[in-house]
């Protein structure tokens, strides 16, 4: 079976099996591919399909087409791999099978530096058949690997760790606790750098339910090309250098770090698939493709019977007419605690209290302005919708938003983890996850985040009738992160000097030197990256 990938105006990753015969492409509503652009003609080009041959034919066009970057004119014959350019339009070629290895011959010179190294059926698991085998109880130690006659040999190893993940499904009180443990097992085990969890919306989008690095921390970056080819073909794919590979450079962020090789996994055996498991290496184990293509499938398996089970679980549970004030700012009962700190004695008057605090401000810098009031609506839901689930990850509250800027503040209590970290952390995950729903959006309608965080003493209050209450914050500080927000570029996370001194050394930071903020002078700080190598930083 011979397919084309589609990428350009109107295509994302759009898969098109080629029929036997004449498949025509071009400008015209009556081709079977039709293509848009101002340098696609009307009759373009030809594709033919005969026997186990594709040959791909430009029809006289007048800007002409692209076979791997290079005009041609007449007819060629096409491989797996290459990829056909007409007009802003990029046509890769490939033939998806149950599982398929792409031989290193089939790979032209091309700048096609990353490939496709696997791509096998979910159905088809080595791990999965030996887990059925297992005997009743796994000791401390086992004299030698599981033997299968039919499949062969599965490390012990591996078979123990998912015995113990499948295990802790039981203990598990949330999906989010087990996802954290399996994503760290898996991690261990294969010697990953990164494993993440993407699960499908109510809405049907995809976002990135979790990420686990090795090292700890959860800002990872995933290709969205990579998982949409998974879920698209239905296969655990391993692609290697992904990041160089032209069918996913060009619609990737230069965050996504360098080369490696990717394992991707849909979760479920049929579509529409719950979301992905992508790990990506390199990979510190002495392993085949197979086996992590196999380790990484049974580890999905596990994944999607916990997001069946957990979503369940919620289903049978009694929900509230209304969503509570508490609700509305973040985590119910952590918001509730300290609301009640807030409120005082019953029959005394609300008055404003001091905390020290972190706030957190995001915005799109004015991108909004130059999009519909469609778009900026749609735009703007998703900010609230990914800025309440990342705050309410890290135990801060939703203060509200104004247009496009939102507002979130993280007091200081008696957790381990101290307030500025918390903030900090919670602004780089949510311009991370940004950036990835970001790319899901045509490129004219991509509006990057700026976030600021600052520390220090604000008054707390609630205010409004009691049926609408608002959090209300006052002082130096919220007024302080409004102004460096209008110092960030897009992009950018920046904090300030208390905010350093909160920290500590758990970020890499680059400094700004001092501004002039109003009435106020403030030394400005751009976050990096969480620094994992800190032994003592806060966890």
């Amino acid at each position: 079976m011979w397919q084309l990938v589609i990428n350009g105006p109107g295509y994302f990753d759009t898969p098109f099996t080629l029929p036997s015969g004449v498949t025509t492409l071009g400008r015209a509503e009556d081709n079977d591919i039709v293509l848009s652009g101002d340098l696609v003609s009307r009759r373009h080009a030809r594709l033919h399909l005969l026997g186990d041959e594709v040959r791909v034919e430009d029809l006289g066009s007048r800007n002409g087409s692209r076979l791997n970057g290079e005009p041609f004119t007449g007819t060629l014959a096409l491989a797996v791999g290459d990829t056909l350019t007409i007009g802003e339009n990029a046509l890769a070629v490939r033939r998806p099978g149950p599982e398929e290895r792409v031989p290193e011959g089939e790979l032209p010179d091309v700048a096609l530096e990353g490939r496709l190294l696997l791509s096998r059926s979910l159905r088809e698991s080595q791990v999965l058949h030996a887990l059925g085998n297992l005997p009743q109880r796994l000791g401390a130690r086992f004299p030698s690997p599981v033997e299968d006659d039919a499949r062969g040999a599965v490390p012990y190893q591996t078979l123990l760790m998912l015995y113990q993940v499948a295990e802790s499904l039981t203990r598990s009180g949330s999906l989010a606790d087990f996802l954290k443990a399996t994503c760290d097992a898996l991690v261990e085990h294969v010697g990953a750098v990164t494993a993440a969890v993407l699960l499908r919306q109510a809405d049907g989008t995809l976002s990135v339910e979790l990420a686990r690095k090795s090292g700890g921390g959860t800002e990872a970056h995933v290709s969205r090309a990579i998982v949409e080819d998974a879920l698209t073909s239905g296969n655990a794919l391993v692609v290697e250098e992904a990041t160089s590979d032209v069918r996913f450079r060009e619609r990737e962020s230069v965050a996504l770090g360098g080369p490696g090789t990717v394992v991707c996994v849909p979760l479920g055996l049929e579509p529409p698939y719950l979301g992905a498991l992508y790990v990506q290496g390199p990979f510190r184990v002495d392993a085949s493709l197979e086996q992590l293509a196999d380790v990484a499938t049974a580890t999905a398996h596990l994944l999607a019977a916990a997001v069946v089970r957990f979503e369940d679980v919620a289903s049978q549970a009694l929900k509230p007419p209304v969503a509570s004030f508490a609700d509305r700012l973040g985590e119910s009962s952590r918001a509730e605690a300290f609301l009640s700190s807030l409120r005082g004695s019953p029959g005394q008057p609300r008055v404003l209290r001091e905390h020290t605090v972190s706030v957190l401000h995001a915005d799109l810098a004015g991108a909004l302005e130059r999009f519909s009031p469609e778009t900026s609506a749609e735009i703007l839901h998703a900010l609230h919708v990914y800025l309440f689930r990342v705050v309410r990850h890290h135990g801060g509250l939703v203060e509200g938003s104004q247009g496009e800027v939102v507002r979130a503040i993280f007091p200081r209590d008696e957790s381990a983890v101290p307030e500025a970290v918390s903030a900090v952390r919670a602004a780089l995950e949510l311009r991370g996850a940004w950036d990835e729903i970001t790319l899901e959006r045509p490129p004219g309608e991509r509006s990057p985040l700026r976030a600021v965080v600052s520390t220090g003493t604000a008054r707390l209050g609630v205010v409004g009738p009691v049926d609408r209450p608002d959090l209300v914050v006052l002082g130096e500080v919220a007024t302080l992160a409004g102004a460096i927000l209008e110092e960030a570029a897009p992009g950018q996370v920046l904090i300030d000097g208390r905010t350093l001194a909160g920290v500590g050394v758990a970020f890499e930071v680059q400094p700004l030197g001092e501004r002039t903020l109003g009435r106020a002078r403030a030394a400005l700080f751009e976050v990096l990256e969480e620094d994992f190598t800190d032994p003592g930083r806060a966890r």
